[in-house]
């Protein structure tokens, strides 16, 4: 999990990530969905691909069709882990774009789920 983003959020986003990998199921229950998810966070040059096949997660851009694929601001990814929104709304209001079967991101949505207690309890500065 290698990336030359030093964001914030990318750091933190980082942390939350190995975390959920190494303390939680989570990443092994999003893994029984197969989803490949890219998230391309709008307004920055950050890639994040969360591979469901191999239980990993990737910070740099890679190669090959994701099943489904998110844009959205890096602050809007902020306020949905802190949960101050929702990432449903988001979907519905337009603020979250995607390609690909939006039916399938309820996996993703879970793994978001899994991740905001990590997320909020990780002491850095909100952007």
């Amino acid at each position: 999990m290698n990336s030359t983003a030093d964001h914030p959020v990318i750091l933190r986003l980082q942390t939350t990530f190995e975390r959920l990998q190494k303390e939680t199921a989570a990443m092994q229950a999003f893994g029984t969905s197969g989803l490949v998810v890219r998230v391309r966070l709008e307004g920055m040059d950050q890639e994040i691909l969360v591979d469901g096949r191999l239980q990993d997660v990737f910070w740099d851009p890679r190669p090959g069709r994701a099943d489904l694929e998110l844009y959205l601001p890096v602050d809007l990814l902020h306020r949905i882990l802190m949960e101050e929104a929702s990432f449903r709304k988001s979907f519905m209001n337009g603020d979250i774009r995607s390609q690909g079967n939006v039916f399938r991101a309820m996996p993703f949505a879970e793994l978001l789920q899994a991740a905001r207690s990590i997320y909020q309890d990780l002491d850095t500065r909100a952007p």
